[in-house]
């Protein structure tokens, strides 16, 4: 599935140059914040920010997610690779949770998306967030969380997998579910308070706007992420 997925994203850039390389594992000495530009990817602020070039369709693969409108599901090779991958290793891992609900990313050629202030050039997707027993929302829109009905398991298997692609600039998310997500992962070991404090730094952290892989806070975001990623020389600011 994965193979498929790279030789659609090969021939997508095969009118301008040669097909990107696969994912990049990470430095086993880097940290997913503070990691300015990983892997000669670009920030998507020196990107294009109004229209989308070479743009990829998000496949249908209803086993790993459930896309909300096909039209509007056209995304950089970046963010078409970062979705997939992620949510093949989540359906690896917990294959009892439901398929990730995708929303939002761009249209075809990208400009002005109807409900957005963003979404213009194909390096923003708002996607579902999965709530306890690794639920996602059901039906056209989706769900209001709390620290209470969110799936801290699901949800950061996901995550976690998201930012092992070196490709995530940032996640939006409400500062609650941030704090949350950030105390269970302290209190059950699985990050450091170091590890934690540079994936979820804290709000007024300085130069916040120059980490990448990091999650930050965003009004209205308490019912699904916003995933931004980085993305390559083909979509620079033109």
């Amino acid at each position: 599935m994965f193979l498929s997925l790279l030789s659609l994203i090969g021939t997508a850039d095969a009118e301008t140059g040669p097909a990107r390389d696969s994912i990049s594992p990470r430095s086993e000495n880097a940290s997913s914040a503070g990691l300015h530009n990983p892997f000669g990817r670009t920030p998507p602020g020196q990107c294009s920010k109004e229209v989308l070039r070479n743009g990829v369709q998000l496949p249908p693969m209803s086993e790993l997610y459930r896309i909300w409108n096909g039209n509007k599901a056209w995304g950089t090779p970046e963010m078409v690779q970062a979705v997939v991958t992620a949510s093949e290793e989540m359906a690896w891992l917990m294959p009892s949770a439901n398929p990730l609900i995708i929303g939002d990313i761009s249209t075809r050629y990208g400009g002005y998306l109807h409900g957005h202030k963003s979404h213009r050039a194909g390096v923003d997707a708002d996607i579902g967030i999965f709530t306890v027993g690794g639920h996602q929302p059901q039906g056209g829109g989706f769900e209001y969380v709390t620290p209470k009905t969110m799936d801290y398991e699901a949800n950061w298997m996901f995550w976690s997998s998201l930012l092992e692609t070196g490709l995530v600039d940032r996640i939006l998310l409400d500062q609650k579910l941030i704090d949350a997500m950030r105390d269970h992962l302290i209190d059950s070991g699985e990050l450091s308070y170091q590890e934690a404090q540079e994936i979820f730094p804290p709000r007024g952290t300085p130069r916040m706007w120059a980490l990448t892989g990091i999650f930050q806070h965003a009004p209205g975001h308490a019912n699904h992420i916003h995933l931004r990623v980085l993305c390559g020389e083909d979509q620079l600011g033109w």
